[in-house]
């Protein structure tokens, strides 16, 4: 652990702008040959882990303006011309069904791959804009259901499928508007009743006299080690607010700078924040090294309670944010990274560039009649075998067993035997 050298001025502690101990001179250090005890150890790890976890929110916060700004001047207008125009494309199929492009009025097999194509245009453009009332008016001119039934549909079906996982039902109010939102909504509910189930199981357990004192006695001690904490922490503030109140001031400069830091103490002990108050105490050089090490094993287990209290609120605050990065980097919470969500934004606005740039070049093509013929055959092809794909999927998923002793191709299904006859002749 640093100590600061003697004979420096205790007026450097009010500079202007005070920078905060790093977290190692907190740690506690070795007094000659013997070794550090278990609650020491325990406070120089949980001192570093909340210095980590600090560092890490100060690099998102520094990170979402930056991100969101990104997000609003450069992802959001790309998104604007890619529904441009996917919309324009949609309108061109339109024109083309009734008739009213080059090439006069499609069959009726190109009608059928046409209206097909637009349908799914149309939902794409609705997924990011719902309330598009003239694409809507399209959707459920050829549509056999209606786009407000077909939501009503998909609401259902997330209903069934998040109640069949998670063994709950939904209210209405809880699908929200995707199956994303009613599995999280599922989710939540169960852990909730599975929360509830849990306390009811120990409410029973401690019905008993002999259950309920240990359930007493065991609320009494947790109570009293709270309590305890809660006083370690009132301690040093006190010895903070005592050395540092501005009416102790030589002058007006003097009390501004010591209001400056009494506000720092105040937020930290309002925010049960001890890591500050401890560096505050090391700025004002109320403590030292020799003196966090003969701080009793009693103390530092009530410091320890109130820094792993520190430590679960910092990692709930950083759990939200890094949960929310990675739904949008498809990476787990604990690797997501600001450079990662940099990364994935750059690569996204690539890809919707290249989109659009290729959904014009289709928009131009559809409109030159023996280009759009061509098209239209290969859309055709590629329509049946993903509906043979399709076929073959629900056909395995619906008997597997039916599979195995089979010589199956899962690109191409069963493979017919070779037929028997007279062997070629050479």
């Amino acid at each position: 652990m640093t100590v600061r050298k003697p004979g420096r001025s205790q007026a450097d502690l009010f500079d202007a702008a005070p920078r905060p101990a790093p977290a190692q001179e907190l740690r506690i250090a070795p007094q000659g040959a013997a070794p550090l005890g278990k609650e020491q150890q325990t406070f120089n790890r949980l001192v570093r882990k909340v210095e980590i976890l600090r560092e890490k929110l100060a690099e998102w916060a520094a990170f979402e303006p930056q991100h969101h700004r990104r997000v609003t001047e450069d992802l959001m207008p790309v998104l604007k011309q890619l529904g441009a125009a996917r919309r324009e494309t949609i309108l061109t199929l339109a024109r083309i069904l009734e008739g009213k492009a080059a090439g006069g009025r499609p069959g009726k097999v190109e009608q059928r791959n046409l209206v097909h194509h637009l349908l799914e245009l149309a939902r794409a453009q609705l997924e990011d804009d719902p309330q598009d009332e003239q694409i809507i008016a399209l959707h459920d001119q050829y549509a056999d259901i209606g786009f407000a039934e077909d939501q009503e549909l998909d609401r259902e079906l997330a209903r069934g499928m998040a109640e069949q996982m998670f063994g709950v039902e939904l209210e209405e109010h809880e699908l929200g508007g995707s199956v994303e939102e009613a599995m999280a909504a599922a989710a939540a509910k169960a852990r909730q009743a599975a929360e509830a189930e849990a306390e009811a199981a120990r409410a029973r357990r401690a019905a008993g006299s002999k259950a309920r004192t240990r359930a007493t006695d065991k609320a009494a001690a947790s109570e009293q080690a709270a309590k305890e904490a809660s006083q370690s922490v009132r301690e040093v503030f006190r010895k903070l607010a005592s050395a540092l109140h501005p009416d102790r001031a030589g002058d007006e400069v003097e009390r501004a700078r010591r209001h400056e830091l009494m506000q720092r103490v105040n937020h930290a002990y309002d925010e049960g924040d001890l890591l500050t108050l401890l560096t505050l105490q090391l700025e004002t050089e109320q403590i030292d090294a020799a003196h966090l090490a003969r701080v009793s094993t009693a103390r530092l287990g009530h410091y320890n309670k109130v820094l792993r209290e520190q430590v679960r609120e910092l990692e709930q605050e950083l759990g939200g944010i890094t949960g929310h990065f990675a739904r949008l980097t498809g990476q787990s919470p604990a690797v997501v990274t600001p450079a990662a969500v940099q990364q994935s934004l750059n690569r996204e606005i690539v890809e919707l560039k290249r989109d659009i740039k290729a959904l014009k070049a289709h928009h131009v093509m559809l409109q030159e009649p023996a280009q759009r013929k061509r098209w239209l055959q290969q859309y055709a092809r590629d329509l049946r075998e993903e509906e043979r794909l399709d076929g073959l999927l629900d056909a395995f998923l619906d008997a597997p067993d039916a599979f195995v002793d089979m010589d199956f191709d899962p690109f191409r299904g069963p493979r017919s035997a070779p037929k028997r006859g007279r062997k070629r002749r050479r």
